[in-house]
């Protein structure tokens, strides 16, 4: 169903990327030619250039030869969602897509990516203010039993904090912290000092903290949805499911949500 009209949307599912044995596989080496950067947009282009069916239920496209089926036992699973803009929907919508797509009755760990240029040019008052709102969605889906805990990326202690010190009734239980940030290789003392003394377990993560798409990848989601090229991404989902007892990964994935762009 192409995206029509102004302000209509979709959502991209990659599918269980771990049964795509010719998509190279990012490594955590600075020698490596691929990065996580590069592992969704490759994936993208994979699914395009290679002419994979998709179908689509609820405006969630996802590859008919690759459609999860209800998992035989428990899996663990973690559900990171990068937004663009500070907006509580979007969390909501997040949760329910991987929920209902991967068959799943709750998201072991929510981590979420606010938004990093817009949080940078904001008073820690003035984020605090955008953030409650966002936060707030997060603590409904705990308290509905969607999601078990919640959690945040690339936060720095001060804000980590204040966070904390707002948070009502769940509390972030999880910082993903950048290899980028690293010094030397380790967490800043101050942030690991202050998630020890507050229970909160750190994380390190190679996710970009601005995904960008090029046109060759636009296209390519263009060719899968129909949606044109004109269009804005509104959130991007990253999942990794696995057996609890063993930590061995069943699946890793994507959900790209995108918009077309407002008429002017």
């Amino acid at each position: 169903m192409p995206l029509r009209d102004p302000g209509s949307y979709c959502t991209l599912h990659t599918g269980n990327l771990l049964d795509y044995s010719a998509l190279p596989r990012p490594q955590r080496k600075l020698s490596s030619s691929t990065k996580f950067s590069d592992e969704l947009p490759s994936a993208i282009n994979y699914l395009a250039k290679n002419d994979t069916p998709f179908s689509m239920t609820d405006r969630v496209y996802t590859p008919s030869t690759r459609v999860p089926s209800k998992p035989n036992k428990e899996v663990r699973c973690i559900l990171k969602v990068c937004l663009s803009a500070m907006l509580p929907d979007y969390i909501e919508d997040a949760v329910r897509i991987a929920r209902n797509t991967l068959h799943i009755k709750a998201i072991s760990e929510l981590i979420i990516a606010f938004p990093f240029a817009e949080s940078m040019y904001l008073s820690d008052s003035a984020w605090m203010q955008q953030v409650r709102p966002v936060w707030a969605a997060a603590e409904d889906l705990v308290d509905k039993g969607f999601v078990r805990s919640i959690g945040v990326s690339d936060l720095d202690v001060n804000r980590l904090r204040l966070l904390c010190q707002d948070a009502k009734r769940h509390k972030p239980a999880i910082q993903h912290y950048s290899f980028d940030a690293m010094i030397s290789c380790e967490v800043p003392s101050e942030l690991f000092i202050y998630a020890e003394a507050n229970g909160i377990q750190l994380a390190t993560h190679d996710d970009p903290k601005n995904w960008v798409f090029s046109e060759d990848v636009l296209e390519s989601i263009n060719k899968i949805t129909h949606s044109g090229t004109d269009v804005v991404t509104k959130w991007i989902a990253k999942y990794t499911c696995c057996v609890p007892e063993t930590s061995q990964e069943t699946a890793k994935g994507y959900f790209v949500h995108v918009t077309n762009k407002p008429a002017h």
